[in-house]
């Protein structure tokens, strides 16, 4: 069964995959059980107007988004972020969308690679022509 597109509840444009879900990022996270109820009684929202979540979210290929809401932005220094918890939030939010980008997003389906060692993920559009070409050093990506 595809629960998509549906309408998001925040700006009512359609969603159109699992890959601008925010339900569907919760369920990467570990946030939220992979169960038919939360798809059907959560309120669904592209990721991007869910500010809260989608600031932790730091990739190039992801727009960044400000939560200027005081007891949620995590850039203030006077609410309950630690560098710590900011730290934490950002590698998990930010390798669970890459993972569902992954799987989900079909522009991104066959164009990545990962980096064993220091799991680094590379996309690009024109990567299976690439292959084999690629001299970037994985160090060097941020």
């Amino acid at each position: 069964m595809s629960w998509y597109p549906n309408d998001c509840h925040e700006c009512g444009k359609p969603i159109k995959g699992e890959w601008e879900s925010q339900v569907a990022l919760g369920i990467e996270t570990g946030e939220l059980e992979d169960r038919p109820s939360n798809r059907l009684f959560l309120y669904d929202k592209h990721i991007r107007c869910s500010p809260s979540r989608a600031q932790r979210i730091i990739h190039p290929k992801f727009p960044r988004v400000i939560d200027i809401r005081q007891q949620f932005d995590w850039r203030r220094d006077d609410n309950a972020w630690t560098d710590e918890m900011r730290a934490k939030y950002k590698k998990l939010y930010t390798e669970a969308w890459v993972k569902l980008q992954m799987r989900t997003n079909p522009r991104w389906k066959g164009n990545c690679i990962k980096h064993n060692k220091k799991e680094t993920i590379i996309c690009d559009k024109n990567l299976n022509k690439q292959q084999g070409k690629i001299t970037a050093k994985f160090n060097d990506i941020k």
